[in-house]
């Protein structure tokens, strides 16, 4: 968990609760996690002039989903009606 901007010194490992879902959240199970350079420039707070995050936050942007159901809605410009595809992930 980052907790200020910068290096290591502004990190600790922590246990978080489960996140609360709402009605138009989706919740997946993840099964792994990678942090790539993008995180760490993130940690560093390279992006924070125009991508603000609310510190403390979890890093993390490469995500393995356990098991989902994804819907993949995308809409015609021909037509008003919206289309969607519905995969099931392993």
């Amino acid at each position: 968990m980052v907790e200020k901007y910068g290096g290591q010194a502004g990190m600790r490992a922590a246990e978080l609760p489960a996140p609360q879902v709402g009605a138009d959240d989706v919740l997946v199970k993840i099964h792994a996690a990678g942090v790539n350079p993008l995180d760490l420039r993130i940690r560093n707070g390279d992006f924070k002039a125009f991508m603000p995050y609310r510190l403390p936050l979890v890093l993390g942007n490469d995500l393995v989903p356990h098991q989902a159901t994804f819907a993949l809605f995308t809409i015609s410009r021909r037509r008003s009606s919206a289309a969607c595809l519905f995969r099931q992930m392993m």
